[in-house]
């Protein structure tokens, strides 16, 4: 399943909802009828004072004292049958409906407005499409280290890496902060120094905004690109590929690790442009300098890097090796 088909499979899935809701009640209801023959009159009853309420208001406004004495019969017919299922071994709130969410009703919609329930469904959904949904218990906000990085300044450099760190993650809060203004970031540096794990820190967020995200390392996407571009029948799924260019956010991993060909950059140009018109966040890591870039990418790409990306240097030593054998540096 993709982003195209996620809202129309939950709207089956609240469909489902409503008709176990809607057979458990009626299942309840002949139980209580056949204990309590009086409930099924009752409702008889109430069904029929309904009708003249109709009747009544439609004719010029109908009569207030009618409509008050069908109303006053009405409340004592719901009080009688309440009172009834309460001193039964039903409880009072047994004929009361079963959906799961009892504010839409199953709708998904309060009025025009999405439920809170609608909203945590798709947020699910999104997480399920964006290959993401495990590491993220792992790797987000909540579990970022600053005493990974060392704190003090290594040869030329102008600050130390947990300086450095500060400032990005300063910068990447900002970006989720205010998510839908556009933007786009590109994180470089040597391998192993936290790049892969802020593109999850800020997909984590994202997500949890309700946003699509999709999430690829960039050889598995020029990969499948490639299938579903010269296999189309066979190979690829067209709904993830119209995702690159959809989502609201696309992080490209490990760019610069991709077989290099023609259709690589011609299929990387497709989606940067793309997305950069329609302003369409874009988050990249890479383990080349933006020096290397002229020397991997065409300059019409190497130009949308420089002019559309905010580009944050990673430095340091590889944490997952710090990680690996328990060692922090010490608090400053």
């Amino acid at each position: 399943m993709g982003y195209k088909t996620a809202f129309a499979e939950i709207m089956r899935e609240y469909e489902r909802d409503r008709d176990r809701a809607r057979a458990d009640l009626e299942n309840k209801r002949q139980e209580v009828y056949k204990n309590f023959p009086r409930i099924l009159t009752i409702e008889n009853q109430l069904k029929s004072i309904s009708v003249k309420l109709a009747r009544q208001i439609l004719t010029n406004g109908g009569d207030g004292k009618a409509l008050e004495r069908l109303r006053r019969e009405s409340e004592n017919l719901v009080a009688e049958k309440r009172q009834i299922l309460a001193d039964s071994q039903f409880g009072a709130d047994f004929l009361d409906s079963a959906y799961r969410c009892p504010i839409c009703r199953d709708t998904g919609f309060v009025g025009s407005t999405r439920c809170t329930c609608l909203k945590q469904r798709l947020i699910q959904k999104y997480y399920d499409c964006s290959n993401l949904s495990l590491v993220l218990e792992q790797e987000n906000f909540s579990t970022f280290d600053l005493r990974c990085y060392p704190a003090n300044v290594n040869g030329a450099e102008d600050m130390s890496p947990r300086s450095r760190m500060k400032a990005i993650l300063k910068v990447c809060k900002e970006f989720a902060d205010g998510f839908g203004n556009g933007g786009n970031l590109l994180f470089y540096g040597e391998p192993g120094l936290g790049k892969t794990f802020m593109c999850n820190c800020l997909a984590k967020e994202i997500l949890d905004k309700g946003a699509t995200v999709l999430y690829s390392t960039a050889p598995k996407l020029f990969k499948a690109l490639e299938e579903f571009r010269f296999n189309r029948r066979e190979a690829g799924d067209p709904e993830t590929v119209d995702a690159l260019t959809e989502v609201d956010l696309l992080i490209i991993d490990d760019l610069g690790t991709e077989v290099s060909t023609l259709v690589t950059a011609s299929e990387l140009f497709n989606i940067l442009n793309t997305r950069l018109l329609e302003n369409r966040s874009i988050i990249i890591s890479t383990n080349l300098s933006p020096a290397d870039f002229k020397n991997q990418y065409s300059e019409r790409i190497v130009s949308r890097f420089f002019g559309h990306f905010k580009m944050l240097r990673f430095i340091g030593d590889d944490i997952r090796v710090k990680k690996k054998y328990g060692k922090k540096e010490r608090p400053d």
